[in-house]
């Protein structure tokens, strides 16, 4: 990685308020990983390519969150995922609602939509924030992992919301 590179990071993180620490692997590459501290002083280790190019940001305060992206059409889904052994809610987020249909079907799960919410991904990353963090006590566990796995809920779920319409869900406590 050119010097070039390793100053362009440094002023991203002075102008964004994170401290940049150092190299973790040397800093030969643009796949080459660095650490340093967000504002909320989370240490993060992140490939320079990622943090440049791609606007990754803190793991921690941003999962899921493409600051580059906060503007682009976004989905949240509320779907059931069955296969033989199990039956289950997930509720998450993608830019390609088909394509994530099809990383279910690829693990063995058959996905129903249930309902699906559309705006930027700013909004949308925010609502599922709030949706996880709602229904933390409802988390169930698949015996198959995929990406998001930690995002599923036992059935029950269903009871604290309300679903409108195929494009449109709320948490029930959030609206009464």
């Amino acid at each position: 990685m050119s010097r070039n590179q390793e100053d362009k990071i440094a002023i991203l993180c002075k102008n964004e308020g994170y401290t940049f620490i150092g190299w973790v692997d040397g800093n030969d590459s643009k796949y080459s990983k660095f650490e340093w501290y967000c504002e909320k002083n989370h240490k993060n280790s992140t490939m320079a390519k990622g943090f440049l190019k791609a606007g990754h940001r803190c793991d921690i305060c941003n999962f899921g969150f493409f600051r580059r992206n906060a503007q682009a059409l976004d989905h949240l889904y509320l779907i059931k995922l069955d296969n033989e052994n199990e039956s289950f809610i997930k509720i998450g987020r993608t830019f390609d609602l088909q394509k994530r249909m099809e990383e279910f079907k690829e693990v063995g799960y058959v996905a129903t939509i249930l309902s699906n919410v559309r705006a930027n991904h700013e909004t949308i990353f925010k609502l599922e924030q709030t949706y996880h963090k709602a229904l933390a006590d409802y988390q169930y566990i698949p015996t198959i992992k995929f990406v998001g796995w930690t995002e599923c809920y036992n059935e029950v779920v269903l009871s604290e919301l309300k679903v409108i319409s195929k494009n449109n869900f709320y948490l029930k406590q959030l609206n009464t």
